[in-house]
C-alpha cells in the first residue's frame, strides 16, 4: 500500500503510520544525472550499475526504514526533481530453501 493514499485530517502524507517504510523511487525526473549520483551514493553502487536501475523504475531503494531517515533521503531526491514514494514493508515469505530446510528437519 502507498502510504501517499492514506490522507490524514492534517493533510499529511501517510502520517497515521509510523512504522518502517519500504522507499521507492518512483519518477527521476529531469536531472537523470543528479539522481544516478544520488543513487549511487544512497546505494553505494558503481557507475555502471545506475543507469540500469534508472531504467526500471519504480527502483526500491529500501525495504524497512525507519520513517525519519527515509524523509531525509525523500528530501534528497526531492532537491534533485525526482520522486519518492514511502510505502508499507510487505511481509517476508521463507523462500525455498527454507521450506526445504524444515521438510528435512522434520524428518
Amino acid at each position: 500500500m502507498v502510504l501517499g493514499q492514506m490522507e490524514d485530517s492534517r493533510g499529511g502524507n501517510g502520517a497515521g503510520y509510523r512504522g518502517p517504510v519500504e522507499v521507492v523511487l518512483v519518477e527521476a525526473g529531469r536531472s537523470i544525472a543528479a539522481v544516478l549520483e544520488l543513487i549511487k551514493r544512497v546505494m553505494s553502487l558503481t557507475i555502471t550499475q545506475g543507469p540500469a536501475l534508472v531504467e526500471a523504475l519504480p527502483l526500491t531503494l529500501y525495504r524497512s526504514l525507519p520513517r525519519a531517515e527515509a524523509e531525509r533521503i525523500r528530501q534528497a531526491f526531492r532537491a534533485v526533481g525526482a520522486e519518492v514514494e514511502f510505502r508499507v514493508p510487505r511481509a517476508r515469505t521463507p523462500g525455498l530453501s527454507a521450506i526445504r530446510k524444515s521438510s528435512e528437519l522434520a524428518a
